[in-house]
């Protein structure tokens, strides 16, 4: 039996019970430094064949993927929301990271 249909037979709240605790163990697994000076590495998967999608707040700083460009003008704060999809449902988060010159 797989766990489609395992999940099936759960009763809604069941069902929310489940999708939170594999939500909580994708996002346990997203670490990322909240002082940055380079590149870094944005998962895009997690368990359950999870995808995550990555928006930042400063784009030009650091792109959606992770990509740096040194600020010139002083370090910058940027938000880093991340989009977890599992099983059609999402849960979002922020991570404030502060990007070194």
């Amino acid at each position: 039996m797989n766990n489609i249909n395992i999940i099936a037979d759960l009763t809604e709240t069941e069902k929310e019970d489940v999708l939170d605790k594999m939500f909580d163990s994708v996002e346990e697994t997203i670490v990322i430094p909240t002082t940055i000076g380079d590149s870094v590495t944005l998962p895009s998967t997690g368990f359950y064949d999870s995808t995550i999608t990555w928006k930042s707040s400063v784009a030009d700083v650091i792109s959606n993927t992770g990509v740096v460009v040194a600020p010139t003008d002083g370090d910058v704060e940027v938000d880093l929301t991340y989009t977890i999809n599992v099983m059609g449902k999402t849960r979002q988060n922020t991570i404030v990271v502060t990007v070194l010159q």
